[in-house]
């Protein structure tokens, strides 16, 4: 018999459930991994928007201006689709950023799912009654025990397409940014086709 039970305790796997001591290490590193990450979008959402920011300032500034054909020497057409690529590549980086940010958020929603059944098994959800603010019903504040989901899938679903959030802001700023940018393609290639459509028909004429 004792043989068999520790051939049991040998292959019981340790839990660190009904070890609050544990749990709270657990829980302090969770919330760690969760604020670098949240630090890491931060980090990309400057990046990001300062880049496409300054591109798309330099091409609308210089576009009208005849100083740049001055100094290097170009023609209004080299100078157009040199203005042409930079927008172009104003909708690429925005597109990069948007799937970038998205899968960091993503991961910043799976360390919150964490952190939420780490608070209730640490009873942090469970109702209480104190003196000071005696309204409150949890320890935590209100706006984070009422929702229920059913699975981390619908939570974490539910938060992508949530408006009001970091991630929702960055979506659409650089919505915006590339609909500036193909605004501008647009406008700087309505003059070259007006010229390529012009110069083919004086060749057939």
């Amino acid at each position: 018999m004792k043989s068999i039970d520790n051939k049991k305790c040998q292959n019981s796997k340790p839990s660190i459930f009904g070890k609050p001591e544990l749990l709270l290490s657990f829980h302090s590193n969770t919330e760690s991994n969760a604020k670098f990450v949240v630090d890491k979008m931060w980090t990309n959402i400057r990046f990001f928007t300062t880049i496409t920011s300054a591109l798309l300032t330099i091409t609308i500034a210089l576009y009208g201006s005849d100083k740049i054909e001055n100094i290097v020497n170009l023609s209004v057409h080299v100078k157009s689709v040199i203005f042409e690529i930079i927008p172009l590549l104003v909708v690429v980086i925005s597109f990069i950023g948007i799937k970038n940010l998205r899968r960091e958020y993503l991961r910043f929603l799976e360390w919150v799912v964490v952190i939420k059944k780490l608070e209730e098994l640490l009873g942090l959800t469970e109702e209480i009654q104190t003196k000071i603010y005696p309204g409150d019903k949890y320890l935590l504040p209100k706006k984070f025990i009422e929702k229920q989901y059913e699975s981390s899938d619908e939570f974490i679903s539910e938060s992508l397409n949530r408006k009001g959030t970091l991630f929702y802001y960055f979506k659409l700023l650089h919505i915006a940014y590339i609909v500036i940018s193909l605004i501008i393609v647009f406008v700087i290639i309505c003059p070259i086709l007006g010229y390529c459509s012009g110069f083919i028909a004086k060749i057939f004429s």
